[in-house]
């Protein structure tokens, strides 16, 4: 009966590794090569089409602003996540992504911190600049909220860089099912004495993050996001013909509504495993039991993350026709000058295919009547 429960067991355990494996290991890796080409392409078409666009200058450097956060984010978390599902130890001893996780886990929450709150800044830039109010979030061209962004996520998540660390513990050498007499080195993340004790895990980790990327952004996306279809709407009921600008702004605030209702799909499964966390530090001051549900959410936080970061090209190209039609001629170009290239290269080459022929011809021709004129010489004399 022992036996039959053992075995139950480890295939169980087998199943949650294979599901970890699948979302960290391939998903998240598929998703984030497609996201950062994407937020590649609308880095340069954002900042190479400013004028064909029609948008504001504080606007589209909040996008682009928003795009470099996410390609970061993607950057980042693919350098942790899924080489710990890829390379296993003992498997491979390729660890250097253990060593280091400890620096890149505070830049992948700065770059996600940057990522929250452009989207914020994006939506209170769109409710200013459509109601006129006296403060203007591209005012500037948005360098100052940019500026601020900045600040604030680094700020914020500074002190994450002294929560883990990397430590070596040594372990048989396993190979084949069987273990040398060698001993390796092995690294483990550990928490920290900061990142351990109950004060600063309940308060910051829990209570601080919760209410900062979560309550706060929630709330504010919402009525901004409320707020701004209210002031479209009745601009429209007001006017039998909308002009090109108000167009624009309707265009724009749509665009916005579909970057806020991903954001909101994407990240609310991080409550779940936050509520669970924040339960045992309330009750027992430490986590006691971290499940095996409790880690597949997260990794599926991990994966939603990503999505979150990869997905607004699609929602650019979907939503807003002018950034469709520069992000085309952008293509066409490219492949024109392809084109071009292999054109010239073959004309180049025939070009001097020709010339070489016409010099042998030449040559020939010459040859031909050196040996005329050597035989009418030798006829006379």
């Amino acid at each position: 009966m022992n036996t039959t429960g053992n075995e139950s067991s480890g295939d169980s355990e087998e199943l949650w590794k294979k599901a970890y494996f699948y979302l960290e290991g391939v998903a998240m890796p598929v998703v984030s090569a497609f996201g950062i080409l994407g937020n590649l392409v609308c880095m340069f078409v954002l900042s190479k089409n400013k004028k064909k666009l029609d948008l504001h200058q504080g606007f589209t450097n909040l996008l682009i602003c928003l795009a470099v956060f996410d390609f970061f984010f993607l950057l980042f978390a693919n350098m942790v996540y899924p080489p710990r599902e890829i390379f296993t130890f003992p498997e491979s001893k390729f660890q250097l992504h253990v060593y280091l996780t400890p620096y890149l886990s505070p830049l992948i929450n700065i770059a996600l911190t940057g990522s929250v709150y452009t989207v914020m800044a994006i939506a209170l830039e769109r409710y200013t600049t459509i109601t006129n109010s006296w403060f203007k979030v591209s005012r500037d061209d948005g360098k100052m909220m940019i500026l601020v962004l900045v600040l604030f996520s680094t700020s914020y998540n500074f002190v994450k860089f002294f929560e883990y660390q990397a430590q070596e513990i040594k372990a048989p050498n396993i190979t084949d099912n069987t273990t040398d007499e060698n001993e390796v080195a092995q690294l483990f993340v550990n928490a920290t004495w900061l990142r351990r004790h109950p004060v600063y895990s309940l308060n910051y980790i829990v209570v601080g993050n919760f209410i900062v990327m979560n309550l706060i952004p929630v709330i504010v996306l919402a009525t901004l996001n409320f707020l701004i279809y209210r002031t479209v709407s009745r601009a429209t009921a007001l006017h039998n013909k909308i002009g090109s600008k108000h167009r624009r702004d309707s265009t724009m605030a749509t665009l916005l509504s579909s970057i806020v209702a991903v954001f909101f799909v994407c990240h609310s499964t991080k409550i779940i495993t936050n509520v669970y966390e924040a339960v045992q530090m309330i009750q027992y001051g430490t986590m006691l039991n971290w499940s095996n549900w409790a880690e597949l959410v997260s990794r599926w936080n991990h994966l939603m993350l990503a999505t979150n970061s990869s997905i607004n090209i699609i929602i650019y190209v979907a939503k807003d026709f002018k950034f469709r039609q520069a992000l085309h001629e952008i293509i066409v170009e490219a492949c024109t000058c392809g084109n071009k290239a292999v054109s010239n290269s073959s004309s180049t080459e025939l070009t001097n295919l020709s010339t070489h022929a016409n010099k042998q011809i030449t040559r020939i021709i010459q040859n031909d009547c050196i040996q005329i004129d050597a035989g009418d010489s030798m006829e006379i004399l």
